[in-house]
This record gives C-alpha cells, structure tokens and sequence, in this order.
C-alpha cells in the first residue's frame, strides 16, 4: 500500500534498477511479504507460551535472531526459493542468488541492521516443508507483471538502501497493535490479504507519512511573507540571490546547489525558493534542515514554523519536526505534536497571523505523534529540521539508520553553515551528499565563507553519487550560485544584495585591558557590544574584568545547565535580536547591552551590535563574527554611533612580531587549544592587517581573505617557529578525514554488503573531539532531590526539567561524581527511579547553596580526585579555586 500511495518511490527504484515500476513492484512486495521468514524457525516459536505447532513448551535453545534465520534461509534452502524467483528475475538459474542477494539482505535486516552472514542454521522437515508451502502461497497474491526482470547487481545494491528502508517503515506501521489488533487465524491467505491491505491503507493514513500535496508554481510573494513583516523587503523586492534562484535554469534530475553569499544576503530564503521549484515539478516532496548544532536547529525550527505551510496547498495539513537529541527541552516542538483527533484543527489556521504563543505554534507546527515520538522518525515529516548529526547517522553504522535515509530521499537536504564543520565533520558531509545524490535526493548547501577547496570536495562528493567522472569547476566569484547535476555544472556569479554591501573597519588591540576599556567606553555611549572569546574560562574571566569596570554583561557559553542556556539565548534575542526595539538595547541607567561569549555568538543566534571584540581566530571565524556587527542595515538611522566608528576591533598579537612558537600563546593558551593550527592563526591576522586600510570588504574581499589563509599557492608563508604548529594540525586533519572515511558505510557496497560495520560494540560518533561527561544537576527541595532546573507549571513534565538540568563539560575537566553512600545513596536513587534506563548511568550532580546564588557540588576529575565546582545561572560552570 505504501508503494500504491507513494508511486514517486517505487519510481524512484525503478529509474536506479532501469526496470518498469509495474515489473519491479511484484518483486518487492513479495520479498518484503517474506521478511519475517525466520520465524518458522522452533528457537523463534519456542517464545510463545505454547511451544511449535501448539505443543507444550520446552525450554528455549539458545535463541538465533530470526532475521539471521531469514537471511540464511535464501542461502542454505535455495532450492525452495529459486523456482519462485526465476518467474520474477531473469538468470537466477545461471547465477543463483547473485542478483537476489542485495535485495533478500534489505528486507532480512529489517531489525535496524543487515542481519549476520550465514549462520547455518538447520531447519527440520516440518520446517522445510512450511518453507515450500509459505513461499509460492505468498507469490500467489503478487503475481510477476510481464517477464522476468533483467538488472546488473550493482543497481540492485544501490536500490537495498530504499528496500530495507522501506520494510522498516511498513514493519514498524504493521506491528502498530492498535492499527492490526491480533486475530485469530481463522481466514484463508486470500482473503486475510484482502482484508490486511484495508487495514493498511487505514494505518497509513493515521501514521500521517504520506506526502502533503504542494502547488504546482512557486508564488515567492506567499513564500517569503514571513520576511515582509520585518520591513526588510517590500513586496516583490528580492535580493539578487534570492531572485536567481527563483530565475536560474535548475539541472535535470538530482540536483546539488551551493551558495555562497554574505551574512544578511538571504540565503535561507533562497534554498526555499530553489526547494520549491523543485517540490512544484515533483522532484522533492519535503525537506530537511541540517544545522550545526541544536541552538541553531532550534532557532531555524522556529523560524520555519510560521511559513512552512507556505510550500504546500491551502488545504494540506504538513507536518514540521525537530530532530536532534534535546528536542524534548523544546517547548514549541512539544506543543505541536499533534493527538490523531486533533489533526484536523490544523486547517483552521491563519497562514498570515502571527505566531507567537505556544497555542498558535501547535496548530501550524504540526507533528503527528507517530512520527514525533522517535528521532528517526523524525526524518518522514514533510519538513524536518535538526542538527547535522542526525542526517550523518544516516551513512553511519547505527541501527535504523535506512529509515533516516528512506526520509532523506526525497526531502530537499539543505546543510546550512558548512564553514563550521570540522575535517572529520565535512567529510562525513560528502558521504551523506554521495549517498544523497545515489538515491536521487536533491540538495543545498549554504555558507558565507566556504574555501574554495571545501567547495571542489562538496561538489565531488555529489558527482561521485550521481556516478559523473568530472572536475569540478573553479570560481573565484563571490556571491557565487553553483549549480551541480548529472549532466552539467553551472557556477554563475551573482550580485551582491546593496544593503550587506560595506568595507568593515578592522583595528587590532593587543590586551585585554584595552579591550574592556573599549567595551565600557561603548556601553555607556548606549552602544551594544559583543566581546566573542575562544574559550569558557575567557569568557568567565573577561565577565569579571568588565564588571570591575562598572559594565555588567550577559554571559553566554556551552557550560550552562541546557534550561538556562535557553533562558540566556532568549534574553540575548530580546535584547539584541531581529524584534529588539531601541529601549529593550538599553539597560535602565541608558547604558547599551553587553553580550559576552563563546562560539555561540559565532554562529548559533541572529543578534546585531554596534560594536564587536573578536578573539583572533582562523579566518573564516573571523568573518562569521563580523557579520553580526550592523547586522540589520534597517537600524543604521537611530544607532548611537556613527558609520566612522563602524569597526571590528580584533584582539590580537602582532601578526609582524612573532619571536617564538608561543606567539599565539601570549593572547591565550586556552585559544591556543582551542585552534592548534597556528599557521593558520596568524596568516588569518596577517590577511587582515594587510588588507588596504585594514578591512574586510564584503562581499569583493571574502574570496581574497579566505584564499591568504587556506589557499596554499597564494597565501602567506608561515613563520618558521610556527611551522611545527601547523604541520601537526595539518596531520591531525588529514588523520580526521581517514577516521570519517573508514567510520562510513560505503552505498555502492549496499545494505547488506556494509554488514561486518554494524557489528562495533560502540556506537560510531558523529564528531571527533574531546569526551564530555553530561552531568544532571539537581538541588535539594522539601527534603526531596529534583531538578536543577524547575517543572515548568502544574503538570509539567518531569522528566524535561531533568534534560533542561542537563549541563556538559570536558572529561579532562570531570569524569563523573563521588560513589554517594548511606541515605544519600537512597535519595538519589529514588530521584533517578522515573529516568528510562538508558539515562541512570548519567552522573547526578547534587549542588548545595553556598553562598548568595552560588552553589557548590563535587566531582571526580580525570585523574580520579574529587574537586569542587560552582554553579550558578548567570556565570554557569566553574571549578572553584583549590
């Protein structure tokens, strides 16, 4: 049924396998019919109260999964199998399971992982004989449309990612008992067919996994209302990105666009447009907006809820998910799971209100529960938006990860700030793009400061996919629009939009003593200032160095409880956000808001200040800092500076002074950690320093910055006493990339053919870095242990104020917590009794008061010592002095 319902998928195999739908369609409902095969085996039927055949029970052997009996099946009882499926497949009689075998493994693996090659299991006589009895009976019911069907095995690999997936889903529906009550077996195979595909056809519907119906012509002026409202464009006034890709010749087929364009060019609303057209001539029917981190999934989540709707019909009821590992703390995405009675109410909204209460959110951010209540579900909502991480497990070896795939398929795959990701990170990007454009998905790529050499990568990566054996094209241009498909590759320079155009002043400081002056100076002229350091104990330490000015910040970095984050990044969003008004930029003695913070401020929240601090970083860092400084133009009239004042001043040794390889040490050693390339370090301070006037001109200086640090032919030589520096970052890069590439799964070897992967007793990580310890904080209350972070109102959950309490931190840092004992013990234990099982081996952190809002709590350190740590709301996480 979901084939019959969902024809652009069985389309889609089809195209891969150069078969008909109509032949191929057979085939594959009968081996999906027969994807629970193994379970005629007497281990499996011994698990009932009664035992095989409704004999007495006896003790069960020890249990081989049935999906391995599956699979073992085709092999070691090909004689029962092969009469069938010669009528299907041509040449099973010269090549006996060689062409089955890729397809028999998606279906066998239909447990989240390929089964195990051959156990050898042996069925007896009673067995063999329901094995000849089950296998043409169910043939019988999908009988083979034409003649045999002819395909290369290397096509029938390719298409096992989107059969597995698909018996996943038709599984995971079926064994819904409320949708398929059990029934005594009382109906004859016919007719329990007939009936089944009623019922199917019932559960599809209610599991609410069939795509939303959308126009057949994009109207942008209802596409991009949302942005009309904030004044920043006048009906029909495009930026000029935003109008090519609503003009550009889109390639024919699977198609990858990268765009790469400055802060505030409206790159967004330019992957929705290049989405749309591709949904109106029914080359996609969704998308998935993959982030770098939760904080900018959440921001970009809630952006969308208020236009998504926009991309299909009036009448459509879509759903928008949330997919990453915390969406439980989000409080809009839990209000907009929809119960199935409720479903219908999502018609009654207003595509043109305003939203901003969670009762308005839970009708147009629709989610039905099916898909809302697991993760990997998560990726079958029309349109799904979460960090990057849950896209790569997808061509990562961890269970279900087909479903992810199966989702990804035809959703349009829009990566945004690929200029953030890491070596490991980015090459597990192009596996994802690989495998994205192999399964004949779409995709968009979006960055401000993208290399040149991360663009020929990304762009090889999807060629590889759609099996070209071409160079990718080069292009100095910037903005540049670049256009990849099977049969060409377009890369058309593009106008930059007049209000983002500017030549930003850059002045170097060397202390931070001269930048705290510069901040409080600022301050009190009622400027707003952001100071973004490299690392949380600089952040700390610049907080208090500011307050002994007289300037009291608001303090944003990683180590938060994960509630009081939020609560920090919507007061920086009040103050200083795209809805800030004059007044709420102010404190009440006039004097202007002061941010300080870590790489969040970098990139995970859409503020705008008068003036900026930046730690020196690589470049591209840099640039992504500069763009939140007169970030929105429409406020340049009633800032209490002037465009002469308009700099970034960069913290910074002098890029001409470099005595020794502590060069970059002098500014911080934590940064110095924090960015082990420093060659790369400097040339990015020598590039900025030897731009004409010191600046960096957007968007005509950007390709040029980026080339001076990355570009090895024409960049700067790096200091000698540097050079070690770099090298052995250069290695642990190239070192990276080789982990991600062998952590991979590869798609042209299938489903099955990736088994000996999944066998790992770990779960293959999505990033490299630094282990981190999650710690739950928690506090005493009425004598009772709860939450560090409080149950939001009467009836609240729970358990999402113990993921709100949620607080991460390096292991170097803290491994875990002292054994507590005596009643302690008791009471922590009877805190965790309601935490699912999997959570009880995260560390409990009891904070007790210390003084004023200070709390104080011990941990374990690496090296197994107990040491102190401080904890509070407006500073966050901090060993106390020993």
């Amino acid at each position: 049924m979901l084939l019959e319902r969902w024809p652009s998928r069985l389309d889609a195999m089809a195209a891969i396998m150069g078969v008909e739908q109509c032949a191929l369609r057979p085939l594959i409902v009968l081996l999906v019919a027969l994807h629970d095969i193994g379970k005629l085996s007497p281990d499996f039927q011994a698990k009932s109260d009664l035992g095989p055949k409704g004999r007495p029970n006896k003790p069960a052997p020890p249990l081989v999964r049935h999906d391995t009996i599956g699979f073992d099946l085709l092999d070691s009882h090909w004689s029962q199998f092969a009469p069938v499926l010669a009528r299907y497949v041509d040449g099973i009689a010269a090549a006996p399971k060689a062409s089955i075998i890729p397809l028999w493994a998606a279906v066998a693996g239909h447990h989240g992982q390929p089964a195990m090659d051959t156990c050898r299991y042996a069925f007896g006589s009673d067995e063999t004989r329901d094995l000849s009895e089950m296998i043409p009976a169910f043939a019988e019911l999908v009988p083979p449309v034409g003649g045999p069907l002819r395909f290369r095995e290397r096509h029938a690999s390719l298409i096992s990612w989107s059969l597995a997936g698909l018996t996943n889903i038709a599984d995971w529906i079926g064994s819904n008992s409320a949708w398929f009550p059990y029934r005594p077996p009382t109906s004859s195979l016919p007719d329990y067919w007939r009936e089944a595909r009623t019922q199917a056809a019932d559960a599809i519907c209610k599991a609410s996994i069939l795509p939303s119906p959308c126009p057949s012509a994009v109207l942008e002026r209802s596409l991009l209302a949302h942005i009309l409202k904030r004044g920043q464009v006048t009906c029909g006034d495009l930026t000029p990105l935003q109008n090519e890709a609503l003009s550009c010749r889109l390639p024919e087929g699977p198609m990858l666009a990268v765009i790469e364009d400055a802060t505030g060019a409206g790159k967004t609303e330019a992957a929705l447009l290049i989405t749309a057209r591709l949904m109106a001539e029914r080359r996609a029917s969704g998308l998935y907006f993959a982030l770098p981190t939760m904080a900018t999934a959440n921001a970009m989540y809630e952006r969308l809820a208020t236009s998504y709707r926009r991309l299909f019909e009036e009448n459509a009821t879509p759903s928008l998910a949330l997919a990453h590992g915390k969406r439980a703390t989000h409080e809009g995405f839990r209000s907009s799971i929809l119960q199935a009675d409720a479903a219908d109410s999502i018609n009654d909204v207003d595509d043109n209100a305003s939203i901003d209460t969670p009762a308005d959110l839970t009708a147009s951010a629709a989610c039905a529960a099916w898909i809302a209540d697991d993760r990997r579900k998560a990726f079958l909502a029309d349109v799904g938006v979460g960090t990057i991480d849950q896209a790569l497990l997808g061509v990562l070896p961890s269970r279900f990860q087909v479903l992810r795939l199966w989702g990804l398929a035809e959703r349009v795959l829009i990566c945004d700030e690929v200029h953030s990701f890491d070596s490991y990170l980015s090459r597990e990007l192009e596996t994802l793009l690989e495998f994205h454009a192999a399964l004949g998905g779409s995709a968009i790529v979006l960055s401000a400061t993208l290399s040149t050499e991360a663009r020929r990568r990304i762009v090889a990566a999807y060629q590889r996919g759609l099996g070209v054996d071409r160079q990718p094209g080069a292009s100095e241009a910037y903005p540049l629009l670049t256009l990849v498909g099977r049969g060409e590759e377009v890369m058309a320079k593009v106008d930059a939009r007049a209000e983002v155009a500017r030549d930003l002043a850059v002045r170097r400081i060397a202390t931070t003593d001269e930048a705290v002056r510069h901040v409080a100076d600022m301050s009190r002229r009622g400027a707003t200032v952001a100071w973004i350091r490299n690392a949380v104990n600089d952040c700390i330490e610049a907080r208090e160095m500011l307050r002994s000015a007289g300037v009291e910040p608001i303090l944003l970095h990683a180590r938060f409880a994960m509630g009081d984050r939020l609560a920090i990044e919507e007061r920086v969003q009040h103050h200083l956000g795209k809805s800030s008004k004059p007044d709420t930029r102010r404190n009440a003695d006039g004097s202007g808001v002061v941010i300080v913070g870590s790489q969040i401020l970098e990139q995970s929240l859409d503020y705008d200040v008068d003036g900026m601090i930046a730690d020196l970083a690589p470049i591209d860092m840099i640039v992504q800092r500069a763009g939140r400084l007169w970030r929105h133009p429409w406020r340049n009239a009633d800032r209490p500076i002037g465009v002469d004042e308009r700099m970034l001043m960069l913290l910074s040794p002098d890029p001409d002074e470099v005595k020794d390889k502590d060069w970059y040490h002098a500014l911080s050693k934590r940064a110095a950690a924090v960015y082990p390339d420093h060659g790369y370090v400097w040339r990015s301070a020598k590039a900025l320093m030897e731009q004409s006037q010191c600046l960096i001109r957007t968007p005509g200086g950007v390709r040029s910055l980026l080339a001076a640090v990355y570009d090895e032919e024409g960049a700067f030589a790096i200091p000698t006493v540097l050079e070690r520096a770099s090298l052995a970052a250069d290695g642990a890069r190239m070192a990276a990339r080789s982990i991600a590439a062998n952590n991979s799964l590869d798609v042209w070897g299938g489903y099955g053919g990736n088994n000996q992967l999944f066998q790992a007793d770990t779960v293959t990580p999505t990033r490299l870095g630094e282990p981190v310890t999650v710690f739950r904080l928690a506090k005493r209350d009425a004598g009772r242990i709860v939450p560090w972070y409080p149950v939001s109102d009467e009836g609240g959950s729970l358990a999402r104020a113990w993921a709100l309490s949620e607080c991460a931190v390096r292991q170097e840092m803290a491994s875990g917590v002292p054994e507590p004992g005596g009643t302690l013990a008791d009471e922590i234990a009877a805190a965790k009794a309601d935490w699912p099982r999997w959570e009880r081996e995260e560390p409990l952190l009891l904070l007790e008061r210390d003084d004023g809002d200070t709390w104080r709590g011990r941990v374990v350190t690496k090296d197994k010592g107990e040491r102190e740590v401080l904890y509070d709301n407006v500073v966050g996480w901090r060993m106390a002095q020993a």
